[in-house]
C-alpha cells in the first residue's frame, strides 16, 4: 500500500532492486545515508527484491556515516560535561580537537 500510495518514492526504491549486484549494493547505500525511515525501507527492500547481500553490505556500509557521527557526539558530550563538572574552560586547542 506505501508503495502505490507515494509513486515518487516508490520509484526509487523500485529502481534499487534492478540492476546487477553493484547497482543493487550503490542503491541501498544510498538509501541508508538519506533520513529514509529504515523500517520502511526495510518492507521496500523485501518488496522490491533487492538480493541479500547488496542489501547487507550496502547497510553496513550507508550506516558508517551515522555511527560516527553518533560516536563523536558522544565524546563532545562527555568533554562539555568534564569540563562543567570540574568548573574549567576548555583550551582553544581543546575546542579545535573536539
Amino acid at each position: 500500500w506505501w508503495l502505490d500510495r507515494y509513486p515518487k518514492k516508490a520509484s526509487i526504491l523500485r529502481l534499487a532492486g534492478e540492476g546487477d549486484w553493484y547497482d543493487q549494493f550503490r542503491a541501498v547505500t544510498l538509501l541508508r545515508i538519506s533520513p529514509f525511515p529504515y523500517i520502511i525501507y526495510n518492507y521496500c527492500a523485501v518488496a522490491t527484491d533487492v538480493k541479500y547481500v547488496p542489501y547487507l553490505f550496502g547497510t553496513l556500509v550507508g550506516i558508517l556515516p551515522e555511527i560516527f557521527i553518533a560516536i563523536y557526539t558522544g565524546i563532545m558530550i562527555r568533554t562539555l560535561a568534564d569540563a562543567s563538572k570540574d568548573q574549567r574552560s576548555l583550551a582553544p586547542l581543546q575546542i579545535v580537537f573536539t
